[in-house]
C-alpha cells in the first residue's frame, strides 16, 4: 500500500523560488496530536491562572474584611469593658447611698445588684475564645444590672423626697415650753372621730405669752 504524503508549498512575495515541504501522513498526525496537546495544556493553564487570580482577589477582600471586623470587635470589647466598669462603680455608689439613707431592707438592697455577681464573666473580654454570643450575653447582663441600679436610684429619690417633705413640715425648734400631745402624722380627729392626717404637732403649755 502506497504511503500518503502531504505537500506544503511556500510562495514568497518576491521573485524567489518556491519552497515545498513534504510530510508523510504519519508525521502530519503526530504534528496535529502534539499541537492539540499543547493547545489543550495552554488552555487549561490559562483557565487555572485566571481562576487563581480571582481566588486571590477574593482572598484579599476577605482578609481585609476580617481585619476590619477584628478592629471593630476590639473596639467593642474596650467599650464594653468601660461600660462594665462604670456600671460597677454606680452599683457601689448606690449601695453606699442606701446604707447612708438607712434603706437596709432586703427588697431595696436586692434592687441594687440585679444581675447578680456577673456570673459567667470569668471569661475575659480580651480572650481569644471570646465569641459573639458571649459578648451579647455579657452586654445583656450589664444591661440588667443597669436597670436594677436605675430602679434602686428611683427608690432613693422617692425616699429623699419624702424625707424632704417631712423635714419641711417639721419644726426645727419647739415654739414653746410644754409637752407633746399630738404628733405629726395619722391620728383620730378629735372633732370628727375619724382617722385623718395631722399636718402639725400639738403642744400643751401654760396660758400666757411665755
Amino acid at each position: 500500500m502506497a504511503k500518503k504524503y502531504f505537500s506544503l508549498i511556500i510562495v514568497p512575495h518576491n521573485r524567489g523560488k518556491f519552497k515545498t515541504i513534504t510530510l508523510s501522513e504519519k508525521k502530519v498526525k503526530i504534528i496535529i496530536t502534539v499541537l492539540t496537546l499543547v493547545f489543550s495544556t495552554l488552555t487549561v493553564f490559562l483557565i487555572d491562572y485566571f481562576s487563581m487570580n480571582v481566588t486571590r482577589q477574593k482572598y484579599r477582600e476577605l482578609f481585609d474584611e476580617n481585619s476590619r471586623q477584628k478592629q471593630a470587635i476590639t473596639k467593642y470589647k474596650v467599650s464594653l469593658n468601660k461600660l462594665k466598669t462604670n456600671v460597677d462603680e454606680f452599683e457601689t455608689y448606690a449601695k453606699k447611698i442606701n446604707i447612708m439613707a438607712g434603706l437596709k431592707s432586703p427588697e431595696v438592697l436586692k434592687e441594687v445588684g440585679v444581675g447578680g455577681g456577673d456570673r459567667g464573666s470569668g471569661q475575659e473580654l480580651g480572650s481569644s475564645s471570646y465569641s459573639q454570643d458571649a459578648g451579647l450575653n455579657h452586654a445583656e447582663r450589664i444591661s440588667r444590672k443597669a436597670d436594677g441600679i436605675d430602679k434602686n436610684l428611683d427608690t432613693l429619690v422617692r425616699f429623699f423626697e419624702n424625707q424632704t417633705a417631712k423635714l419641711a413640715s417639721t419644726p426645727a425648734i419647739w415654739p414653746t415650753t410644754g409637752w407633746l400631745t399630738s404628733a405629726f402624722g395619722s391620728r383620730i380627729d378629735p372633732f370628727t372621730g375619724k382617722k385623718a392626717f395631722h399636718y402639725g404637732i400639738d403642744i400643751a403649755s401654760s396660758f400666757g405669752n411665755s
